[in-house]
C-alpha cells in the first residue's frame, strides 16, 4: 500500500513525540501496523538469556497480558524466529527479517512455539516482519529492542514495500529511543541527586542572592522548625540577632563573587551549636537549576555524632559491593594492608578496587579519594 508525504510526515513528528512520552508508543506503532495490514505488532525487548528482564513500549494490540507473560516465562527459548536470527547472524541493529525467509511455513506450523503459544493465543500468528531497532551491544543504547509485525499463518507475505516503510522510519526509531534513553539517564541521575540530598545527615538548603530558600532537604526542614538560629522569616535565612543577621548577609554577599564562608551559631535555649557552610554553585550547577546565582548551605550540628551512610553514594557512583566495602575501610584510615586483612582479601584485589575506585570518582590517589569523600555532602 503505498503511503503519501503527508502520512509519512505526521508518522516521522509522531515517532518524535513518543520520544518524550511512552504513552504515545502503542498508538504509533499500531498506525504503522495498519498501514503495512498487520493484524498486529509488538515493540519489545526480547528475554535473550535467564537475566535478561523483558519489557514492552508497545504490547500486542489484540491479546492480554498474559500472553507476554507465558512467553517471557517460557516460550522465548523456543521462539523460533529469533533462535533462527541468532543463529543466522542476522540479530544486528538496522536488520530486517521476513519470517519466512527464516523457517519454511509448513514446519514452522509444527513447532512447540506455533501450536501452544502463537495458534491458541495470537490467532494463529505464523507471518512475522521485524527489525533490530538495536541489539544491545552499544551500552548507551541498551537494552536490546525489536519490532515486530504479524499475520496469521496463512496469509500473504509482507511486501517489499512494507520493508521499504518500515526502512524509512527505522533511523527516526533509532533516534527517537536516544532522546528517550537520555532522558530516562538524566532523570534517574536526577532522583539519585535528590535522594541524597534527603538522605543526608546535614540539613541542605539552596538560596539565591538574597537568602530567598529555593530548596531544603528534609533535615534542614527538621532544624529550622526547632527554633534557635538560624530562622526563616518570608521565606529566607536570616537570623532574630542582628550580628548574626548581618553576619548571613555577608556571606550571601561573598558566595555571589565565588568566595565560601562558614558560620557558627552557638547553642540557644532550643538547640545545639550549629555551623552553617555558604557555597557559590557552579556555572553548570546553576544552568541545571535554571537560576543565575546559587548558593547551597550545608548545616550540621558538629556536637551530635556524625554517621556514614555509603548506601546512596555507592549507588550514586555506580560502586560495587566490594568496592564499597574498601571504600569503608579506607575511610577509617586503614592501611591496604589492613584493609585486606580486615576484608580477608589480597593486596592485588584491594589495588584492583581502588583502581576502580579512583575512575568512578575521578580521582588519582587514596588521599585524593578520601578527600573528595570527606567533602562529598553525602559523608560526614
Amino acid at each position: 500500500m503505498p503511503v503519501d508525504d503527508e502520512k509519512l510526515n505526521r508518522l516521522v513528528q509522531q515517532i518524535y513525540d513518543a520520544a518524550l512520552d511512552d504513552a504515545l508508543w502503542p498508538a504509533l506503532i499500531h498506525e504503522i501496523a495498519q498501514l503495512i495490514k498487520a493484524s498486529d505488532s509488538l515493540f519489545y525487548s526480547p528475554r535473550l538469556n535467564d537475566h535478561c528482564t523483558p519489557f514492552t513500549l508497545s504490547p500486542l494490540e489484540h491479546v492480554g497480558q498474559e500472553v507476554w507473560s507465558d512467553y517471557a516465562s517460557y516460550y522465548w527459548q523456543h521462539d523460533v524466529w529469533n533462535r533462527e536470527i541468532a543463529k543466522q547472524n542476522l540479530d544486528a541493529t538496522g536488520i530486517i527479517t521476513h519470517g519466512d525467509q527464516l523457517i519454511e511455513r509448513t514446519a514452522f506450523r509444527k513447532t512447540e512455539f506455533f501450536n501452544d503459544l502463537l495458534m491458541p493465543k495470537l490467532g494463529g500468528a505464523g507471518v512475522v516482519l521485524g527489525t533490530v531497532v538495536y541489539d544491545g551491544s552499544c551500552p548507551d543504547h541498551s537494552p536490546p529492542l525489536y519490532l515486530s509485525f504479524y499475520n496469521t499463518s496463512f496469509a500473504e507475505a509482507f511486501t517489499r514495500q512494507d520493508e521499504n516503510l518500515i526502512r524509512y522510519l527505522l533511523p527516526h526509531l533509532q533516534r527517537a529511543l536516544r532522546v528517550r534513553w537520555k532522558i530516562a539517564r538524566e532523570q534517574q541521575v536526577a532522583q539519585l541527586h535528590e535522594a541524597v540530598l534527603e538522605r543526608l545527615e546535614s540539613a541542605v538548603l539552596v538560596l539565591d542572592k538574597t537568602g530567598l530558600i529555593l530548596f531544603a532537604n528534609q533535615k534542614a526542614e527538621q532544624m529550622l522548625s526547632q527554633g534557635g538560629h538560624p530562622s526563616v522569616w518570608n521565606g529566607r535565612l536570616c537570623s532574630r540577632d542582628v550580628d548574626l543577621n548581618n553576619a548571613i548577609n555577608q556571606a550571601l554577599s561573598q558566595a555571589q563573587v565565588g568566595y565560601g564562608s562558614t558560620l557558627r551559631f552557638n547553642p540557644s535555649a532550643a538547640t545545639g551549636s550549629r555551623v552553617l557552610t555558604f557555597s557559590p554553585i557552579s556555572a553548570k550547577g546553576r544552568e541545571k537549576l535554571a537560576m543565575s546565582i546559587g548558593i547551597m548551605v550545608i548545616m550540621t550540628e558538629p556536637e551530635k555524632p556524625a554517621t556514614r551512610d555509603l548506601s546512596v553514594f555507592a549507588q550514586l557512583y555506580q560502586l560495587s559491593s566490594a568496592e564499597t566495602r574498601v571504600l569503608t575501610q579506607l575511610l577509617q584510615q586503614d592501611s591496604t594492608k589492613a584493609i585486606a586483612d580486615a576484608l580477608h582479601i589480597n593486596m592485588a584485589t584491594v589495588r584492583s578496587h581502588l583502581r576502580a575506585l579512583f575512575t568512578k570518582t575521578q580521582t588519582k590517589s587514596q588521599r585524593e579519594l578520601i578527600k573528595f569523600c570527606l567533602a562529598h555532602p553525602n559523608l560526614e
